[in-house]
């Protein structure tokens, strides 16, 4: 809960890209969903240069370095969010072998509502998040 309410790294994301629906910005946000991206990093990269109109060159996915490192724990409160490793591949577990049943549940029982840029019915819901959850473990979206 503390991430996905006010002032949560979760809700204050979730907020900005909000906003940019709000302020009818939307043609200018290109979202990359990360299974897409690892699963194949070439198509993925082609369709941003597409958004961005910028002509498309060749990236070696398996040879990739970081060299401006964000501090995550001055910033975020956590470490290591924002690790880069050297090849574009997933490398993380199943999130339902590592979270507790109850976290799953909640984020299922919300998912249209957390992925709203997916779902064009629900951009007009300001996404603020507020606890305790309802009764049937809603997230309550202000």
């Amino acid at each position: 809960m503390y991430l996905i309410n006010d002032g949560g790294i979760v809700y204050e994301s979730l907020n900005a890209i909000m906003m940019g629906f709000q302020q009818n910005v939307r043609d200018k946000m290109h979202f990359v969903d990360y299974n897409d991206l690892v699963d194949n990093p070439e198509k993925i990269m082609e369709d941003i240069y597409d958004f961005i109109g910028e002509e498309f060159y060749d990236h070696d996915f398996g040879s990739i370095s970081n060299i401006h490192r964000e501090d995550d724990l001055i910033t975020y409160g956590l470490s290591d969010m924002h690790q880069v490793r050297s090849k574009v591949k997933k490398t993380s577990p199943p999130p339902a072998s590592i979270l507790p049943e109850e976290i799953i549940d909640i984020y299922e029982q919300n998912k249209r509502r957390l992925e709203f840029w997916g779902t064009p019915d629900i951009v007009t819901v300001t996404p603020k998040v507020k606890a305790p959850l309802t009764k049937d473990n809603t997230i309550i979206f202000k």
